[in-house]
């Protein structure tokens, strides 16, 4: 069983301060290397967060457009992937997986010495149940958000095979498609 604080507790508590520690709004291969450099309440759960944050909104934009606006003025802020496209890294799943790498995999040409952060399917199952039920469930209960279509939202997600999370396990890379990590802890 790993150790890391639970999605509720570190969100509402501890992630806005984490977010002005990292001190931006881009993530790309460049900020790998330093945003593992810094002093975190949680990276694990910090970069939990942007993955989520990251997946929800591309989602969104992808399969709930008509909510994208009201989304992003609902949702707490983070460091957006998107803006890293143009190097073919621009995926919240390319993210996830570049933190759990060493930097010079990533990127030969960064030579950060900060280690790979280390996570696991409980980590990813338990964030999954925050962002994909509580979260947008808060969302809906605002007047903007109101008709949500959380269930056919959700069924958009299941058919797209690009939302996947990884993790790097003894035996190497395991994907999942971020839908079944809902089933894992139930």
């Amino acid at each position: 069983m790993s150790t890391y604080i639970p999605p509720d507790e570190y969100f509402n508590q501890h992630y806005l301060d984490d977010f002005k520690v990292f001190g931006g709004n881009i993530l790309c291969a460049w900020e790998i290397g330093s945003l593992r450099s810094r002093q975190y309440k949680g990276l694990e759960e910090f970069v939990l967060c942007q993955f989520w944050l990251n997946l929800l909104d591309h989602a969104i934009s992808e399969h709930a457009y008509r909510f994208i606006a009201t989304w992003r003025k609902f949702s707490q802020p983070f460091a957006s992937v998107s803006a890293c496209d143009h190097h073919g890294y621009g995926q919240p799943s390319w993210f996830l997986k570049c933190m759990q790498q060493q930097d010079k995999d990533v990127r030969p040409t960064l030579a950060f010495l900060s280690p790979p952060i280390s996570l696991t399917w409980e980590m990813l199952s338990a964030y999954a149940k925050f962002f994909l039920d509580e979260y947008p469930a808060l969302f809906m209960k605002t007047t903007d958000g109101a008709s949500f279509p959380q269930k056919s939202f959700l069924a958009a997600l299941t058919e797209n095979a690009d939302y996947k999370a990884s993790v790097f396990t003894p035996m190497g890379w395991e994907d999942r498609h971020v839908v079944e990590l809902l089933d894992l802890g139930r």
